[in-house]
């Protein structure tokens, strides 16, 4: 992965993602739609990262957003999509936490919290319990 290198821990190579969002206003009025509000700042943060790192989606095992939701995570992928840009491997973790099947969501979680809870709960056991061969530091498929 593009970055630079910071070190490792355990078997995980650390990269250094520094880049910054810039606010993105389309005039969203819902307080309920924060992941529309959210959604277009989201796109273009990671348009301005690849494009500054010549990476492209492919190259990640999986590129997370924290609590779009639903409805943002889709105005997310067509955001991209506009661009030129189709995704495969886009995963929200707030739709992870919650599943709105199951469950009585009204709106979701802190993007904060929502990542820092699947990181903790969801992608670092799967690490840790995944056999690799060789450095290979990959998480297994969401």
């Amino acid at each position: 992965h593009p970055g630079r290198d910071l070190g490792r821990v355990q078997d995980y190579q650390i990269r250094d993602i520094n880049n910054i969002g810039r606010v993105q206003d389309y005039q969203i009025r819902d307080i309920n739609n924060m992941g529309a509000a959210m959604a277009p700042a989201a796109s273009a943060t990671l348009l301005h990262y690849l494009r500054d790192t010549h990476a492209e989606p492919p190259d990640f095992d999986a590129i997370y957003t924290g609590d779009l939701g639903h409805v943002g995570s889709q105005l997310f992928r067509e955001l991209l999509a506009a661009e030129g840009l189709l995704i495969k491997n886009h995963v929200d973790c707030g739709c992870i936490l919650y599943d709105a099947s199951e469950q009585a969501v009204k709106s979701g979680g802190s993007g904060a919290g929502c990542c820092a809870a699947v990181l903790c709960a969801h992608i670092l056991p799967r690490w840790n319990a995944a056999p690799r061969s060789g450095c290979s530091s990959s998480p297994p498929e969401p």
